[in-house]
């Protein structure tokens, strides 16, 4: 269970869940799914597993902690997953508008990484750019890295070919303001990392 909230997902008074299932098929392949769920046991919210996988955003991170997936906007309150689909073999930071709003005392249980991913970005602040250290997974050889703000929505997305690597990035086109990193494989997400330009 990542969120137990009530008046977040429906209108109603019941307590509903919100939680993240991690499974492996008979071939070993990795399945990530979010669902919210209410007390009586109806489903309020289900990703689609048939052809996405979809993470929960946690805030454990290396250098400090991020939004999670259910958060407070100016446009209300949104649940933010991240989704990599199949077919189109691609990843996409989704944003659903929900009907209530995030109480200020919730809590993100901080979800772990399946991906075994591991992405550093520094300085934190940044001025100028930002350096990216990343190393896969595995036998990976290829990811994404995504860069969101705070809103959700993508900024960029930087291919990396290679198991282990750095990158250097200027950022001083982008109005100042809170970003979010994550790196992306096949085998999952790294945890998001926060930075501040």
């Amino acid at each position: 269970m990542a969120y137990i909230t009530e008046n977040v997902f429906d209108g109603d008074n019941d307590i509903d869940v919100m939680g993240q299932l991690l499974y492996y098929d008979s071939s070993d392949e990795p399945y990530a799914e979010v669902i919210v769920f209410n007390e009586n046991g109806s489903i309020l919210f289900e990703s689609d597993v048939e052809n996405s996988n979809a993470w929960l955003l946690n805030s454990n991170t290396v250098n400090s902690s991020v939004k999670a997936s259910l958060v407070n906007t100016g446009s209300g309150a949104k649940m933010i997953l991240d989704v990599y689909y199949f077919g189109e073999e691609s990843y996409s930071f989704d944003v659903y508008n929900l009907p209530g709003s995030v109480p200020s005392y919730i809590q993100d249980r901080n979800m772990p990484s399946i991906s075994g991913n591991q992405l550093r970005v520094y300085p934190v602040p940044a001025d100028d750019f930002v350096n990216m250290e990343y190393n896969l997974s595995e036998n990976q050889q290829s990811g994404v890295i995504e860069i969101v703000d705070a809103e959700g929505k993508t900024l960029q997305k930087i291919p990396v070919n290679s198991n282990k690597g750095s990158l250097r990035m200027p950022v001083s086109k982008y109005p100042q303001g809170v970003y979010y990193y994550s790196l992306k494989t096949k085998r999952g997400i790294t945890k998001n990392r926060k930075n501040y330009f």
